[in-house]
């Protein structure tokens, strides 16, 4: 493996059964490598494998065929450097803001005290400063967001993944979130040295990446993985952006 690849998938392959016993292969010979120092967004339809994919580079399914890899590690299980932030908050709703930002690090073994100090500072980091004491139930959708993104952050992930972490959100607290992660990307204010975010959003992708991955359906496979070479912060109005989005969006609708 190449020093500078953080995971690596070879000739992955899924399929499940479906309600009459009939097998559906989801993903087949998918070959995607995450760099270091690169996001990496990738889109598709619905249900061409999207998810499926990045659970299996979270440890949280196998594959069937082919081989994850993390670091120069078969991927067997979660790995300590790998964190994911899911679409649907995934808080627990008896636990405090602060309580369910250190979880992950209590898994780790981190001593109460340290936790506590770690927690406290992602909190302020992520825009949610005074919100340790409250319960989830009691933030907006974009505040919980911000909560799984915070309880994924402290963690020091080496790979962070993204399930459709903005889709559940309106379309201002999306885009504010998201830049605020960019933010915190390219500022360095994290250790992250790589980023998945799995998507249907293409303006959301072209404004992230530095690559665009496109899953195709029926089974997944990789179609198309286009180089973004344009800086960040972009212009959702530049001509570039949206010469980008247009050729994804053909690229996608293509038969």
């Amino acid at each position: 493996m190449a020093e500078n690849i953080l995971m690596e998938l070879t000739g992955v392959g899924k399929t499940f059964k479906q309600a009459d016993g009939a097998p559906r292969v989801i993903l087949d010979s998918v070959n995607f490598a995450l760099r270091d120092g690169e996001i990496v967004t990738l889109l598709g339809k619905s249900g061409c494998g999207k998810s499926t994919l990045l659970r299996i580079m979270a440890g949280l399914a196998a594959a069937d065929q082919g081989s994850a890899v993390y670091r120069g590690t078969r991927i067997s299980g979660p790995a300590s450097g790998v964190a994911m932030v899911f679409q649907s908050f995934a808080l627990f709703p008896w636990l405090t803001v602060q309580q369910n930002v250190e979880l992950g690090l209590e898994a780790q073994g981190v001593p109460p005290a340290e936790r506590a100090h770690r927690a406290g500072a992602m909190l302020e980091r992520i825009g949610l400063a005074g919100c340790g004491g409250t319960l989830p139930r009691e933030l907006s959708g974009g505040m919980r967001q911000r909560v799984g993104i915070a309880r994924a952050l402290v963690t020091n992930p080496d790979v962070l993944l993204m399930d459709e972490a903005f889709s559940a959100l309106d379309v201002l607290t999306a885009e504010t979130l998201r830049n605020d992660i960019l933010e915190l990307w390219d500022s360095g204010r994290i250790p992250t040295r790589g980023m998945l975010v799995v998507s249907h959003n293409i303006a959301e992708a072209v404004m992230m990446a530095d690559r665009i991955v496109i899953l195709s359906s029926d089974p997944g496979r990789i179609s198309h993985d286009i180089a973004v070479r344009l800086p960040r912060p972009r212009n959702p109005d530049s001509q570039e952006v949206r010469a980008l989005a247009d050729q994804v969006y053909r690229l996608m609708t293509l038969r």
